[in-house]
């Protein structure tokens, strides 16, 4: 379903591990990884699922967020992509924020279409 998509984000962040999205209900739609990792990302997403359900109760809107959490050689970045659905990129530190969201940006529609 967002193979292609995931696909062409990787292509111009070569620092991505793995790219998914979850529904804010904490199920996976699809994930891709690129290369290994030790992060139980299933975990993270339903965890995740969670905490912007609770973001959500807070009036944040949940159109307009990115959530990111810098781990020791690892980066978890969170896009909202509607009320219902999220994107989780798990990347190699080196990983430039701003590039990732530019493509994000370009792709997201194509994303939330696909939904």
């Amino acid at each position: 379903m967002f193979e292609d998509i995931f696909s062409s984000i990787y292509e111009n962040n070569n620092e991505i591990k793995c790219i998914g999205v979850w529904g804010k209900d904490g199920l996976e739609l699809e994930r891709k990884r690129f290369s290994e990792f030790r992060l139980d990302i299933e975990l993270i997403g339903a965890q995740l699922a969670d905490v912007l359900t609770r973001f959500e109760t807070i009036s944040l809107s949940s159109l307009s967020h990115v959530i990111r959490v810098d781990f020791a050689e690892t980066t978890l970045i969170v896009f909202s992509l509607t009320k219902d659905y999220f994107m989780v990129v798990l990347a190699d530190r080196a990983i430039i924020p701003g590039k990732l969201d530019f493509y994000v940006r370009l792709y997201r529609d194509k994303l939330i279409s696909s939904l």
